[in-house]
């Protein structure tokens, strides 16, 4: 009986050692490789005809300067009194140490209160369609269900959908307002959660105020709380069945892990791609069952299956009862992968049209089909990596400098271009323009340096801090990682594993600030005297580690650059550059009093009317109009005849549409302009992004047109 139980502990001592090392090597050459790369590039999106990406260089030395000036900075504040004393009493007062917490929670509620207010953006696309699909159950406009349909293909959304016709019966469908304040719920709720992992892991209560401080920096994430699509409600929910599964650990309450496994189900329900934080927990249940030799606790890993269960299931089955419809399965998720392999619109990896078209074209709808055949190309593209290896480094590299390399998290893309039920205020104009981008750019850029530098400290400094319950964020990030290496790419999609980073990046930076400010430092061997007298060596292999570690990085930085691989993740700062700068909202022309003219110095003008429209034609008597400048948009507006020059809803024999001086009035948008200069010094007079103002010189009609480059496209605006 004796030696079965020295074997079960051997294999359950073993398996856990093998289980925590494996896990901790495959997630610190991970961070490394992100390392590498955040270090050397920085990946923005930008919104040209085609969109797309840019990689522009960093200045790895200037940040990492940055970063050990803000180190030895923070022994410095450490050693001061006051902060000791603050310290000590966080440490030692639970009633303060709560206070303050809340009082931090309270100010970013606050914050994303104010942002929301500000913003109220409409959402579009996928964002749209699952709210406006909460509105469709009401009214049994069951369209969307039939094949080839939204709701047909995507069936991962039936969770949020709804949950969306649950909360619509109180607080009615498409209110926009109230799921952006579920978002900022979920948001504070999130961040005392990872708050909470803090002190579950015994990081210090200073770790767990730290990582809310953090979330003040990380503005990227205050503004998904306008990103209606379930991001942050799964993300919460996904945590804090981590801070349920740890209490469940310590504490072996039955509450803990009922709650663990609700809140891992309800994180899926909301979003699907939460099944890997899903995967990540029951992995470290199934661990501590092995490691405790409980069979009672096995109950935590059934449970969290059954979570897993239902929410694949049961949203599918309401939603074929609500409807009525065959729901046979949608597109296969195997479409994703083949996508996530091949050359994308924006970047290697992401959204291009293959899924779609081999669903709806070439399957006719049919699951099986498209599992099959997207099976086949992923092997085929499989294929073509091993044979072009180069191709695949350099595929694999600039898809994950895509996701992994994007300090915004595409939070501009998000709300670039979007709709607002308020006229947004000029900050918020600015914020949300490229120029207002790269200047974020200046705390995002090294801050992701510095969150994976600190990932990488952790792994060099902590290693007795790693357990198997810590490992837990370090499994889950590698769960995302290995995932998004063949999934669809996108820089949101690598958000929740990002910011899981953050505890783990301070909780490096604080062993080093500790191990600095006491002025010790890791020797090769550590010696210690034995009775007799003797010197050994205690654990030379593990003292060894922290060099090993930063030889690796070294070599590593000295490997990429000598590969060339920093050569096109660095080549598009001057396509940067210019991007912006076409893109500035710096008004082209002051305000003031104008006259446009074309080349043949005719100008625009109309004849007196009492009609809504005058027609604006070209004349050899132009009349004197105003420019108006706010928000990067131009209004012309005639001040004597009270009329603004604006689109209208007539066409000429040409079947061109027709431009008129319009009485004051505002409607969709018809009167707003922008201007770009031409090289003859003059400029194009912009409508809605895709049309220009021209002119017919015989006639003397103006209208607007798709651009052509001809000359009749070209206005002089000459200052009175």
């Amino acid at each position: 009986m004796s030696n079965g139980k020295q074997l079960l502990d051997k294999f359950s001592s073993g398996f856990v050692g093998l289980y925590r090392n494996a896990v901790s090597w495959i997630f610190f050459a991970a961070i490394v490789f992100l390392f590498f790369i955040s270090s050397l590039s920085t990946t923005i999106l930008v919104y040209d005809d085609e969109g797309g990406h840019i990689f522009i260089g960093d200045h790895p030395i200037i940040v990492l300067i940055l970063i050990a000036l803000l180190v030895v900075l923070g022994i410095s504040v450490k050693d001061n009194h006051s902060v000791k004393k603050f310290l000590s009493r966080i440490k030692t007062d639970d009633a303060y140490f709560r206070n303050l917490r809340k009082k931090l929670l309270l100010i970013m509620g606050a914050v994303s209160l104010f942002w929301v207010v500000s913003t109220q953006f409409i959402p579009g696309a996928d964002q749209y369609r699952i709210t406006w699909g909460a509105y469709e159950l009401h009214i049994e406009d069951y369209s969307k269900y039939q094949p080839g349909e939204y709701f047909e293909k995507y069936q991962n959304q039936y969770g949020i959908v709804l949950l969306n016709y649950l909360f619509s019966f109180f607080l009615g469908s498409s209110n926009y307002m109230a799921f952006s304040l579920f978002n900022i719920a979920a948001l504070l709720f999130f961040y005392y959660e990872l708050s909470e992992l803090c002190g579950d892991f015994e990081f210090g209560r200073a770790s767990q105020l730290a990582v809310i401080l953090i979330g003040f920096a990380f503005y990227p994430l205050i503004t998904y709380t306008s990103y209606l699509y379930g991001t942050l409600g799964g993300l919460a929910l996904g945590v804090a069945a981590m801070d349920m599964e740890m209490k469940f650990f310590k504490t072996h309450k039955r509450k803990y892990e009922i709650l663990c496994a609700v809140c891992i189900m309800f994180s899926v329900v909301i979003k699907s791609n939460y099944l890997i934080f899903l995967i990540a927990v029951a992995i470290c249940s199934a661990v501590e069952v092995i490691r405790q030799k409980k069979i009672k606790l096995i109950a935590l890993p059934a449970l969290i299956v059954a979570a897993a269960v239902i929410a694949s299931v049961v949203p599918e089955k309401i939603i074929s009862k609500i409807t009525g419809e065959t729901l046979d399965g949608g597109a296969s998720s195997w479409g994703w992968i083949a996508m996530g392999l091949q050359e994308g619109s924006r970047a290697p990896g992401a959204f291009n049209m293959y899924n779609v078209d081999l669903y709806e074209e070439v399957c006719n709808c049919d699951s099986e089909m498209h599992a099959k055949l997207a099976k086949q190309k992923v092997l085929e593209q499989l294929e073509m990596f091993s044979q072009d290896k180069n191709y695949a480094v350099s595929f694999f590299t600039k898809k994950h400098a895509y996701q992994w390399s994007d300090p915004t998290f595409m939070y501009e893309w998000n709300i670039r271009g979007k709709k607002s039920v308020v006229e947004m205020s000029e900050w918020v104009q600015e914020f949300k323009s490229p120029r207002g981008a790269k200047i974020g750019l200046m705390l995002l850029d090294p801050m992701m340096t510095a969150v994976y530098l600190g990932a990488l400290l952790y792994c060099i400094l902590c290693r007795n801090k790693i357990n198997v319950h810590t490992i837990v964020l370090e499994m889950t990030f590698i769960g995302g990682f290995v995932f998004h290496t063949f999934w669809e790419a996108a820089p949101r999609y690598t958000l929740p594993y990002y910011v899981l980073l953050f505890p783990l990046a301070i909780a490096g930076y604080f062993k080093l600030t500790d191990v600095l400010s006491q002025r010790k430092s890791f020797s090769i061997s550590k010696m210690k005297q034995t009775s007799s007298g003797r010197l050994k060596i205690k654990n030379t292999f593990l003292s060894c580690v922290p060099y090993l570690c930063i030889a690796v990085i070294f070599f590593g930085f000295v490997g990429i650059y000598s590969m060339g691989i920093g050569n096109y993740l660095t080549e598009g700062n001057k396509a940067y550059a210019d991007w912006v700068e076409d893109n500035s909202r710096k008004p082209l022309y002051e305000e003031g009093n104008y006259v446009i003219c074309a080349k043949n110095d005719k100008g625009l003008s109309f004849e007196s009317t009492e009609d809504e429209n005058a027609v604006l034609s070209l004349t050899d008597s132009p009349k004197q109009l105003r420019l108006v400048y706010y928000q990067g948009t131009y209004w012309f507006k005639f001040a004597d005849d009270r009329r603004y020059i604006a689109l209208t809803s007539e066409y000429n024999k040409n079947k061109k549409r027709m431009v008129a001086a319009v009485k004051y009035k505002i409607d969709d948008n018809k009167n707003q302009w922008k201007l770009t200069e031409t090289d003859n010094g003059g400029v194009k007079i912009i409508f809605n992004s895709k049309y220009v103002l021209a002119y017919d010189e015989a006639s003397g009609d103006v209208y607007i047109t798709a651009p052509t480059g001809a000359e009749n496209e070209i206005w002089y605006l000459k200052k009175q």
